[in-house]
């Protein structure tokens, strides 16, 4: 994760994690899982969207990305696999819709 926060830092990019300071999110974001997966970040977002009832709202396939977490929450997934794409996608969760959208830029 370091190595990844230092190659978002270098290219100058902000990252804005699921949790933010003062926020409260969803029990169905808390839920602790492990995670050991790698494919498109469509396949990952879908999983994790599935799992937590959410609806996954993006166009293509994304890059190929690689997640190993054993203590982690599915809020905290959805960073790692945000942070994994690059800074050419943004993902976003819209919690009153039950939406996770993904947007290509570039």
């Amino acid at each position: 994760m370091a190595i990844l926060d230092g190659q978002a830092n270098a290219l100058a990019q902000t990252r804005y994690p699921v949790r933010r300071p003062g926020s409260v999110l969803p029990a169905e974001l808390e839920k602790p899982v492990s995670w050991h997966w790698s494919g498109t970040l469509r396949d990952g977002l879908s999983q994790i969207a599935g799992q937590i009832g959410y609806l996954l709202i993006m166009d293509g396939s994304g890059p190929v990305v690689a997640i190993h977490e054993t203590n982690a929450t599915q809020a905290s997934l959805i960073d790692e696999l945000a942070l994994a794409a690059g800074p050419r996608y943004s993902v976003d969760i819209d919690v009153p819709t039950h939406e996770i959208r993904v947007s290509h830029h570039g």
